[in-house]
This record gives C-alpha cells, sequence and structure tokens, in this order.
C-alpha cells in the first residue's frame, strides 16, 4: 500500500551544513583568529610597545631591543604569519 500522509518514504533529507568554528584565513591574512584574539593580542602589543619606550627613555638599550623584538613576535601572529 501506499504510505501514510507525511511518514518518511526515503532516505532523510540533508539539513543544514554543520556549523563548527570559522576556519581561520590563509596565512598572512589579516582576518586570521577571533576577533577577541586579535583583540588580546592588539593590547598585549601596546603593553610591549609602551614598555619598549620605556625602556629606551631610560637608557636601557639592551631591554629596548627585547622588547622590540618581542613586539614583532606579536605583531606576526597578529597579522597571521606565525
Amino acid at each position: 500500500g501506499r504510505p501514510a500522509p507525511g511518514a518518511a518514504t526515503g532516505p532523510p533529507a540533508p539539513g543544514p551544513p554543520a556549523r563548527g568554528p570559522a576556519a581561520p584565513g590563509p596565512p598572512g591574512s589579516a582576518g586570521s583568529g577571533t576577533a577577541a584574539e586579535r583583540e588580546r593580542l592588539a593590547r598585549e602589543a601596546l603593553e610591549v610597545y609602551r614598555r619598549a619606550r620605556q625602556r629606551l627613555a631610560t637608557g636601557d638599550f639592551q631591554g629596548y631591543g627585547e622588547e622590540i623584538e618581542r613586539l614583532g613576535r606579536i605583531l606576526e601572529r597578529l597579522a597571521g604569519t606565525r
């Protein structure tokens, strides 16, 4: 006989695509990472920049260089290149 109205007649229809976390952009894209992560990295970069300026102002050139290296690593992560 015929199936009752509303009864399944075959495989279930596919639902909407599964939604997981958004994939990061390609390396080097400014859009990699979440907005929260980019904000955290930007704040960290600002803190390191301020420390570097303070060290420079006091003549601590070695400390200044270390902070600038740290700042560069943060900026590379922010830009998605690391």
